[in-house]
């Protein structure tokens, strides 16, 4: 006796053709609700991955062991942050949808299938496609020296008479890392002036130096050229009071030794 053979819809189907009382009709039903669930499976696990998770994403500042990376080459990704914060722009996700640039360098908090939840280029945390990251490159490789010394933003930035914005970039105490230190400053009307720190410590990855200092996140890249090092910045927008930040173009300068008063 032969074996059994193997069941199938295809199977169910010409069984159920074959029996003499089964009117055409339910035969063209009994097809389209096969259409419709094979349908159905398919933009659940097709297009459902084009949905972020239905959970809010925020920056850990306690997870020291997280990963850096960059949005992949090409048109900007989409992002979706205040996950699940009640936002009147939220869409039917629960978040605001917006873009991240190719590029940009992101801690990854944790992921969710195939989602990541990205922190940095400004004080948002949200939700991209593990698909739209990429690892750092560690070439072309930078000199120590190339890093070090006191930097601060070029002629054109710098107000006279003002307390300007300043970096120190340092051999850190761990073997193959850099400290950064620093302060800058906003002032607006009048005699307000905010103010914002950071120190911490980073191995550098290619072109690439990763701060965290608490809830402020600080990224550097390094670009050499015609001999002078550049340096340039990007925050999140947590690194002191309103509108303080380290962004931008950095310049390395040498500081003027204090002066000192006569007879000292």
């Amino acid at each position: 006796m032969s074996g059994p053979k193997a069941f199938t819809c295809c199977t169910a189907l010409s069984g159920i053709a074959a029996l003499p009382e089964f009117p055409a009709w339910s035969i063209a039903l009994t097809m389209f609700g096969f259409y419709v669930l094979t349908c159905c499976w398919v933009s659940t696990t097709v297009f459902g991955q084009n949905v972020p998770p239905q959970a809010k994403c925020e920056f850990d500042a306690r997870n020291t062991d997280a990963r850096v990376v960059r949005i992949a080459g090409g048109p900007p990704v989409n992002y979706y942050f205040a996950c699940q914060k009640n936002r009147r722009s939220a869409d039917r996700t629960g978040c605001i949808k917006g873009t991240r640039p190719a590029g940009l360098v992101v801690t990854v908090n944790r992921t969710d299938g195939a989602w990541a939840c990205i922190s940095g280029g400004d004080s948002t945390s949200g939700w991209v496609q593990t698909t739209d990251l990429e690892q750092l490159p560690s070439e072309p490789k930078v000199a120590f020296e190339s890093w070090q010394g006191w930097w601060q933003h070029p002629a054109a930035l710098r107000v006279k008479g003002r307390r300007n914005d300043r970096l120190l970039i340092s051999t850190g105490r761990m073997p193959g890392s850099l400290r950064v230190s620093g302060r800058a400053y906003w002032y607006g009307k009048g005699d307000v002036v905010h103010f914002g720190q950071l120190n911490g410590e980073s191995t550098p990855m290619g072109k690439y130096l990763h701060i965290v200092d608490g809830r402020c996140i600080l990224d550097l890249s390094i670009t050499i050229e015609k001999g002078a090092p550049e340096l340039q910045g990007s925050d999140n927008q947590a690194c002191g009071g309103l509108n303080v930040n380290f962004s931008g173009k950095w310049v390395r300068f040498t500081p003027r030794e204090a002066k000192t008063s006569r007879g000292s």
